[in-house]
């Protein structure tokens, strides 16, 4: 945040960073999952082609076994709230009577929780890409609601470089497009030169990854071209010899990361564990939203976690001073417009939220259009009507 922040602002705070509880260094927390059960594309649940969540849910099975055979009772400590008081206790060590506050994504809730347990402690808050109230599973109901908001962006930029792309002269064309590619590799999957099999979830879950950043749209053209045409392909349309590795972003997730995330997600809030609950949710999002074929409704580990949550969701306290500051693409994948509005509605006179008519996850913090009101908000505690 040191090279984004405004300087005004760098001048009056101090930056403090810290690793989470079961995280990095803060005795980090393991599920010592085999590497292919950390395939990035799994931390999304998309059902199989024909909408059963049959595999899904073994491995949601499979995953909170191994964590809890590795992490033991120690997931059973690891919550936002417990988070949020690990924080007040940085604040106290600090000698401070009240800290500012800035989180991003997950981070956001984080703070949503912080400002409401501690709502004297709280100084500025401000809320980068926020999640719904309630926390991270309000939040992954939304995604595909997001990724339906946010793929008008991709595809309108595949289709303004159809002369070498070939993906679709329109954004009409680009998404029949992706529908068909999709189709396709459901199918007849694609054995990469690595060994790795590229099908159609594969595409969707890189396909929906690059919607959270416009920097990973060439990424994505380059998976599509591949899916196309079988090939190899370079961003820019032209064909190159199949080289030995994937396209695009990450193809495996470190441990701690799942480890910690499903703690979390977990910790924080029940979910059920009948599985005709993420059949018929997955049927109903995957009729709704086909661009991610029921993905957002399906099982997590959660459903199947060995600790369960030790207090309700924390939600947003609405009885405290005016200090949160939101800040909300309205096109984003992770944490939909839709969450970011009932948080503001839950926090009533206590926040304010700026939209940017952008897409992607994360606001850019050298639009003028952020660095106006969030300095104002840092330096002379002025929020927008």
């Amino acid at each position: 945040m040191a090279k984004e922040l405004p300087s005004a602002v760098l001048g009056s705070y101090d930056l403090i960073g810290f690793d989470e509880r079961g995280v990095g260094n803060s005795t980090p927390v393991s599920c010592d999952l085999p590497t292919a059960d950390r395939a990035a594309e799994l931390n999304y649940p998309f059902p199989a082609p024909d909408g059963s969540i049959t595999a899904n849910l073994a491995f949601a099975h499979t995953v909170a076994d191994d964590c809890a055979a590795a992490g033991g009772p120690y997931l059973a400590d690891i919550s936002t709230a417990d988070s949020a008081r690990d924080l007040d206790r940085i604040r106290a060590a600090l000698g401070e009577h009240k800290i500012s506050y800035l989180g991003n994504s997950y981070g956001t809730y984080l703070g949503q929780v912080y400002a409401s347990l501690f709502p004297t402690h709280a100084d500025h808050v401000v809320l980068d890409s926020t999640v719904a109230p309630g926390g991270v599973r309000e939040g992954i109901s939304l995604f595909s609601q997001g990724a339906a908001q946010t793929f008008p962006a991709l595809a309108a930029y595949l289709a303004a470089r159809d002369a070498t792309l070939h993906l679709g002269a329109t954004p009409a064309a680009v998404r029949a497009t992706y529908f068909r590619l999709t189709a396709d590799l459901d199918k007849s999957p694609l054995t990469l030169p690595d060994g790795l099999v590229f099908d159609g979830n594969s595409l969707r879950a890189l396909t929906y990854s690059s919607l959270t950043n416009p920097s990973y749209y060439p990424l994505a053209a380059h998976a599509w071209q591949l899916a196309a045409t079988r090939a190899t392909a370079v961003p820019g349309g032209q064909s190159s010899q199949p080289s030995q590795s994937s396209p695009g972003l990450p193809l495996v997730i470190p441990d701690n990361f799942i480890a910690a995330q499903d703690a979390v997600i977990c910790g924080d809030s029940a979910w059920p564990s009948d599985p005709s609950y993420y059949a018929s949710r997955t049927a109903a999002d995957r009729q709704r939203y086909p661009l991610t074929n029921g993905m957002s409704g399906n099982v997590w580990p959660c459903a199947f976690w060995h600790y369960r949550p030790t207090e309700p969701p924390v939600r947003p306290n609405p009885d405290g001073p005016r200090d949160v500051l939101m800040l909300q693409n309205l096109h984003d994948p992770d944490t939909a417009y839709a969450g970011a509005r009932q948080t503001l509605l839950a926090f009533g006179h206590r926040a304010a939220m700026v939209t940017l008519d952008a897409s992607g996850h994360g606001v850019d913090f050298t639009d003028p259009r952020v660095t106006g009101p969030l300095t104002a908000f840092l330096l002379t505690d002025r929020l927008p009507d």
